[in-house]
């Protein structure tokens, strides 16, 4: 009899304890029930699944479990669910006016909303943020920021004179003594900057920053822990510095990449944003018009939408034919890195011409099924890509447990039609719905 009642409490308590164990306040629990997750890892998607949320991160990722009473309930049990999108490349914000104003803060901010509008959880600001951006960088991760979450490169760099200066900006850091460039990246590390960018490109004839500092500036980079991205307009600059430990490549080169650099990259573990969307520029919307209908672009775009329309409407046929001729280019590029098993992720130079902020993330990944990728490879780029490009994957990029809770619901599956990624019914940013 003794040994019953006491068999009887072992379990009770048991019961109790794994109960306790499992949520200790229900109330503080949301669970999102997931008809089809896709979670970013390029795993097969699985149905009915339960993904458990606590504050702003993931605690499990289930099949088995059951919904505790008094916890919230996002209910997307006919609905599919996947992270959030990251672009990797993005300029924010009103540049002409760069600096600490209300107005340029206010238009940074803007923007940030409109990605998040369009699924884009995060973005890396790449390169053209005034110092007043790191304290923007710093709110937009907080619980209550209506908008996508920011990562900053402070101002990148590039050679005296050379590209983007002739755009009128005189934000980046025009260097051409490897010391100073050593010296600036300290400075930069010592602001909080999440990663560094470097201008290579021979565009016009603009001078173009040296090997040298280029190196000085990647290895300084490593010493103070930041991945190091470059704008790489050619094969033999790319080579150049993925020889020189570069991690991510920003913009495809126009030329053929020797074989020998695109093994260097796949055994280096060097990621490529090859921004397609980059070389169609106008063909993009050309190719796509039933966008300009879009009831949903429509409402988030409103008047850039028609911007974007007029100037379509200027482009030539024949501008539009090398915007074309330009692809291709590219796209032999592109299809030979994901054949070598070259990692890949996805960056846009948003705000940008022909590049709305959000929409073009979309396009973006809609190119690359286009130019090869299925459906799920995209948006493993899109996810898990981005977050290891950004270095940012061990808080990004997937649906896992751990993970920050930003993840997107979509009434259709962008495994059949990777345009799908655009019906998003909500948006989740940090385990709550934004609105």
């Amino acid at each position: 009899m003794k040994r019953t009642i006491h068999f009887t409490l072992v379990v009770l308590l048991t019961a109790i304890l794994t109960m306790s164990c499992q949520v200790e306040d229900p109330s503080n629990v949301t669970v999102v029930k997931a008809g089809l997750l896709i979670d970013g890892t390029g795993n097969p998607p699985l149905r009915d699944v339960l993904i458990f949320i606590e504050g702003n991160r993931i605690t499990q990722v289930t099949q088995q479990e059951e919904i505790p009473p008094g916890a919230t309930v996002i209910d997307a049990s006919q609905q599919v669910v996947m992270p959030g999108l990251i672009d990797t490349h993005v300029h924010p914000g009103d540049r002409a006016n760069a600096g600490p104003s209300a107005e340029y803060r206010a238009s940074v901010i803007q923007h940030l909303k409109q990605a998040l509008d369009f699924g884009v959880t995060t973005i890396f600001s790449l390169g053209l943020d005034p110092d007043s951006n790191f304290a923007l960088r710093d709110e937009s991760w907080g619980d209550d920021f209506d908008g996508s979450r920011m990562l900053t490169a402070g101002t990148g760099f590039t050679a005296v004179g050379g590209h983007p200066t002739q755009l009128g900006t005189d934000l980046p850091n025009q260097i051409d003594d490897p010391a100073l460039a050593r010296q600036r990246v300290q400075e930069l590390a010592a602001q909080g900057v999440d990663g560094l960018k470097i201008w290579v490109a021979p565009i016009g004839g603009l001078p173009v920053i040296k090997a040298e500092v280029s190196r000085a500036i990647i290895e300084e980079g490593h010493k103070h822990n930041l991945r190091v991205f470059a704008h790489l307009n050619t094969a033999e600059d790319t080579q150049t510095l993925v020889e020189a430990q570069l991690d991510g490549v920003t913009h495809i080169a126009g030329d053929s990449y020797e074989e020998e650099t695109i093994e260097l990259m796949r055994r280096q573990g060097t990621i490529v944003a090859p921004m397609l969307v980059q070389k169609k520029k106008g063909l993009v919307f050309s190719e796509d018009r039933e966008l300009f209908e879009d009831p949903f672009v429509r409402r988030v775009l409103g008047q850039e939408l028609d911007e974007l329309k007029e100037a379509l409407a200027q482009t030539s046929p024949e501008a539009l034919e090398r915007m074309a001729q330009s692809y291709q280019q590219a796209k032999e590029n592109f299809v030979r890195l994901k054949n070598a098993g070259v990692r890949l992720a996805v960056g846009t130079d948003s705000n940008t011409s022909f590049a709305p902020v959000g929409l073009i993330t979309h396009k973006e990944v809609e190119t690359l099924v286009e130019a090869g990728l299925s459906p799920m490879e995209a948006l493993v780029a899109g996810t898990r890509g981005s977050a290891e490009w950004a270095g940012v994957s061990d808080r990004l990029g997937t649906i896992e447990a751990g993970k920050l809770a930003d993840m997107l619901i979509l009434e259709e599956n962008p495994l059949v039609d990777i345009r799908n990624t655009r019906k998003i019914v909500k948006v989740i940013l940090g385990g709550r719905v934004v609105e």
